[in-house]
């Protein structure tokens, strides 16, 4: 491989800020892509209003808490405020 083949590092460390890498390298980034992936893909839901959302994640994040008491100790509206902050979700 030659020098000028190499991609540029300035693009790739550009990536780091891209919303799908944030993501990925997020604390909660399992909780988002199993509740958006159930919803969204699973179900092929499309605008589903921000209160079902709400609800939906609420009756999620209490069932991990069954299983894994503390592990999300934030409210669903706060979640969900999180990742439409970040890009993750449209309001």
């Amino acid at each position: 491989m030659r020098l000028g083949d190499c991609v540029d590092f300035d693009q790739v460390a550009a990536l780091v800020r891209h919303p799908a890498w944030v993501l990925l390298r997020a604390d909660n980034a399992a909780l988002v892509l199993s509740f958006c992936g159930t919803v969204f893909v699973n179900e092929n839901a499309r605008g589903v209003p921000e209160s079902v959302l709400e609800s939906r994640l609420d009756d999620r994040l209490y069932l991990l808490h069954e299983d894994k008491p503390g592990s999300f100790p934030r409210s669903a509206d706060a979640y969900l405020a999180e990742w439409t902050k970040n890009g993750w979700l449209r309001s």
